[in-house]
């Protein structure tokens, strides 16, 4: 395992609250000679941070997860949803709440009424962190401070990797990447990579970076589901979509089909196998916030093929990662702009 990604995935960063994730990758890329800077939005850049970069790499660095809304008298928390979580996959597990002074630990109570009806909300997760009362939780956790489900990553057979917040750290950790090899080729000028804030909710980071960039190109490094699992996406609406099958291409109609044939060249000279998803309306990813900033920008989507989205238990495939950055590196290397 890369010890930067492993930094990554093991920093907390739930939207919202993306600040230490920024903190991991400041480092890294100053030992890298990049120049680094952040807006007010909470944006971290790298690269060509001048503001007038002709290509914009983005990925998000903030995670789904939990806010804490209030104390109740028995010293238990009620929280509500940041982002797109599946509410009953919390219940009877743990999860780590952030707070001012460290980790707080809690379990999140099983109440087996709940496994009978077929809706839920964000209330009816109930986190314990083994307080008495109100007064002495309040000891230890605010309203305001957020949780993640208390797990971390591990490895799997070929070359898999399973975890939380693999959703967008992967493409964070390949824009990373790519852009530290375009830089030891010489061939990063103009280039500026954006970890975004706020994708999983209202994607104000990626409208922020395109609005301070006002790019020629932008490319969009994301996950998508596979359909090459039991409940995966259905492949006669988006495409068949494989773990360890390579890249996945969006076709939709904010993305260039120009570009898409650029990067079909790439691949092909680098002799790498693509896979296409297919997508008619909005993509779900920064490519909508920025596709509405800067009075137009070309869009390119590369997706990372990902199992169990949104999940403790996301899983990837680190060649897939890999051959993402190989083809980016090879695209952004020959483009003659």
């Amino acid at each position: 395992m890369n010890e930067f990604l492993s930094s990554l995935l093991e920093t907390a960063s739930v939207t919202g609250s993306e600040t230490q994730a920024a903190e991991v990758l400041q480092p890294y890329f100053a030992q890298k000679g990049l120049a680094t800077v952040r807006d007010a939005s909470g944006n971290f850049y790298a690269g060509d941070v001048s503001g007038s970069a002709g290509v914009l790499l983005a990925a998000h660095m903030d995670e789904i997860g939990l806010m804490v809304t209030c104390i109740m008298p028995d010293g238990t928390l009620r929280v509500c949803s940041v982002g797109g979580i599946y509410i009953p996959m919390y219940f009877g597990h743990r999860v780590r709440i952030y707070t001012r002074a460290g980790v707080v630990y809690g379990s999140v109570s099983v109440n087996r009424e709940l496994y009978r009806r077929s809706e839920f909300k964000a209330t009816d997760i109930i986190v314990d962190i083994g307080a008495s009362n109100a007064e002495q939780a309040a000891e230890w956790v605010e309203v305001g401070d957020i949780a993640t489900f208390d797990s971390d990553w591990r490895m799997l057979k070929n070359d898999c990797l399973s975890g939380r917040a693999l959703d967008d750290k992967m493409g964070v950790y390949i824009l990373s990447e790519t852009l530290t090899r375009l830089h030891e080729n010489g061939k990063d000028a103009q280039v500026c990579l954006c970890a975004t804030v706020g994708e999983e909710t209202v994607k104000n980071g990626a409208y922020w970076a395109a609005s301070r960039q006002k790019p020629k190109l932008a490319i969009v490094v994301d996950v998508t589901y596979t359909s090459d699992y039991l409940h995966g996406a259905a492949k006669e609406e988006c495409g068949e979509i494989l773990l360890g099958g390579g890249p996945a291409v969006c076709i939709n109609p904010i993305c260039s089909r120009r570009r898409i044939e650029q990067i079909r060249q790439a691949a092909k000279r680098a002799g790498i196998s693509l896979q296409f998803e297919v997508s008619g309306e909005r993509t779900h990813t920064d490519a909508d916030g920025i596709h509405q900033a800067a009075g137009g920008v070309e869009m390119l989507i590369v997706s990372l093929p990902m199992r169990y989205m949104h999940s403790a238990c996301e899983t990837v495939s680190l060649q897939d990662a890999e051959t993402c950055i190989r083809l980016l590196t090879e695209y952004l290397g020959s483009l003659p702009e």
